[in-house]
């Protein structure tokens, strides 16, 4: 990808006499520009300046502006410069909009509570992150093929497939430490997790990379190194100002929740503390951290399936926050408009969801069914009617609806009892597959 400018420094500008200085400072200019957008200097440039004045003159007004409302943060750039954020309009709306939708405060959508869909959103979600995450970082397994083998608790083919089971059991096991402090302890756990039989060197899982580890994060698509992270001498100092950093709760200043989750995915991102697995842990400690300051419905979305629709973007905001003297705010704001699309896009998916249940349930109450279907019975004849050359086990009904080995067993061998459904063996395995013209058999039930 095409590097962005580096900035001009500010120090050069402000060589300027005092009364050119004052003519800069007096420029009506904010934090962002007229459309909302906190702007970079490699988007500044493309932007007409202020009349009389040059790119530089008019870069130096905002930065000033900016300025004037940051906060310094205990992290440090490699240059020893301290990481700074602001808080502009953009991050007060995005924010409200995040706190009205996913703090613990908030009730669940209704639709999310009614005929057993909470469970089945929330392992489809972990399942939708546990790949999306992985192939951020190349696992090139199709999400069909790693959805049925998270369901069907397949073994791993390769290490595309080991980097999503990986993730996935991350993703549980990060549920069970919310309430947990962060420690440096806790981070290698969740990377041993993460890189379990996918590293070369087994013994690099949970630990720091060393001085001999030749660490650099290049583009995939051109191999431009894009960064090259602190030394790893640093490491463990970093990490406990990082660990502080979340744990504690008397800041000097004021910054919302949800940023701090933000800025400790921006820090692991930055640090590169591991040999690999980077993005992985970082993305995971995301959610483990909006999970512990309460924001429910952080388990109900994906952010990385919409950071791999434009990864670009994603790895721009990292280049902005260090080519701009660590300007954190160019990450936070990103992030935070990730997962703004991602709660409207878990709204969309229950409506879709509940619509196509709904319509289901039409036909099954038109047939007058006799017997009582529950509502993962009905949910399977829902995805029967999209999928009728589909067949299913009774590990993939359990992992789906999060329910014991028993309840699937019972809910399939009604249906078989019932005509639905025929067992077969296949292999080792009984497979359950619909009967043919299955809708017609519901209408004339």
């Amino acid at each position: 990808m095409k590097l962005p400018q580096i900035p001009p420094q500010i120090s050069d500008i402000a060589e300027l006499d005092h009364d050119r200085l004052f003519d800069i400072f007096m420029l009506n200019v904010k934090p962002v520009d007229e459309k909302g957008r906190y702007l970079h200097w490699d988007e500044i440039i493309h932007k007409k300046s202020p009349d009389g004045f040059t790119k530089d003159e008019y870069w130096l007004a905002i930065k000033n502006t900016r300025l004037k409302i940051s906060s310094h943060l205990a992290f440090k750039l490699k240059n020893q410069t301290n990481f700074s954020f602001c808080i502009p309009e953009p991050i007060l709306k995005l924010n409200s909009y995040i706190d009205k939708h996913a703090c613990g405060t908030v009730d669940a959508p209704k639709e999310l509570n009614e005929g057993g869909h909470k469970e089945r959103f929330l392992v489809s979600s972990i399942i939708e992150e546990a790949i999306r995450s992985s192939q951020l970082e190349g696992a090139s397994t199709t999400r069909d093929a790693a959805k049925k083998m998270i369901l069907s608790d397949s073994k791993p083919k390769d290490k595309s497939q080991q980097m999503i089971m990986n993730n996935y059991r991350a993703m549980q096991f990060i549920k069970d430490k919310k309430d947990e402090s962060l420690t440096p302890e806790l981070i290698f756990e969740i990377h041993r997790i993460l890189t379990e039989n996918t590293l070369e060197n087994p013994l690099k899982a949970g630990t720091f990379r060393t001085d001999e580890d030749s660490v650099t994060v290049v583009d995939n698509r051109d191999g431009a190194t894009l960064h090259i992270p602190p030394k790893a001498g640093e490491l463990p100092n970093r990490i406990k100002v990082l660990c502080d950093f979340i744990n504690k709760e008397d800041e000097d200043y004021f910054i919302f929740p949800i940023m701090k989750s933000i800025i400790l995915h921006f820090m692991i991102g930055y640090d590169h503390p591991f040999i690999d697995g980077n993005g992985r842990t970082a993305r995971a400690l995301f959610y483990w951290s909006a999970l512990k300051y309460g924001y429910w419905i952080i388990e109900f979305i994906s952010i990385s399936q919409i950071l791999k629709k434009a990864p670009s973007q994603y790895a721009k905001s990292y280049l902005y926050t260090e080519t701009d003297g660590g300007d954190v705010t160019y990450f936070i704001i990103h992030q935070m408009e990730v997962i703004k699309q991602a709660i409207e896009n878990m709204y969309a998916y229950i409506i879709r969801k509940t619509n196509e249940n709904s319509a289901t349930e039409s036909v099954l109450r038109s047939a007058k069914i006799k017997a009582n279907f529950n509502h993962r019975q009905i949910d399977l004849f829902r995805k029967i009617t999209h999928n009728p050359n589909s067949r299913y086990t009774i590990a993939e009904h359990k992992n789906y609806h999060n329910i014991t080995y028993e309840t699937a067993r019972t809910d399939l061998l009604e249906l078989e009892k019932l005509g639905f459904m025929k067992m077969v063996k296949f292999g080792r395995t009984y497979v359950f597959i619909p009967q043919d013209n299955l809708m017609d058999k519901l209408k004339n039930y």
